[in-house]
């Protein structure tokens, strides 16, 4: 299996994009990548077909209008700074299998994790 790529949307600290590329995941950012403003359905198209799981704290994402993607995380923490939010997503990635995300969407609160 490829190693996983996450896309962190524009919502999601720059602290955090920092935080995980230390850990070594494959990270990348909708700020460094210039697609600020994009509209949902264009970013996670754009997800998918670059081969990303997305990572956001937009709950509209519970509900994507694409059933076809590699895996969204919606991180529903707050504050939703990296001190925060960052620390528990980055303890989660460290935890989670990788069969346990791919095309699917989780919900990642304070403490627990599902699947919509």
């Amino acid at each position: 299996m490829l190693p996983l790529k996450f896309l962190l949307d524009e919502d999601v600290s720059h602290k955090t994009l920092q935080r995980l590329k230390k850990q070594g995941l494959i990270v990348e950012s909708v700020k460094t990548l210039r697609l600020l403003g994009s509209k949902n359905s264009e970013l996670l198209e754009y997800a998918t077909s670059k081969g990303f799981i997305l990572i956001t704290h937009d709950r509209d994402f519970l509900y994507p209008s694409r059933k076809d993607h590699l895996g969204i995380i919606v991180v529903m923490i707050h504050p939703a700074t990296d001190a925060h939010a960052g620390q528990i997503l980055e303890q989660f990635l460290k935890r989670i299998d990788p069969s346990k995300i791919m095309g699917k969407v989780i919900r990642l609160e304070r403490g627990f994790w599902s699947t919509q």
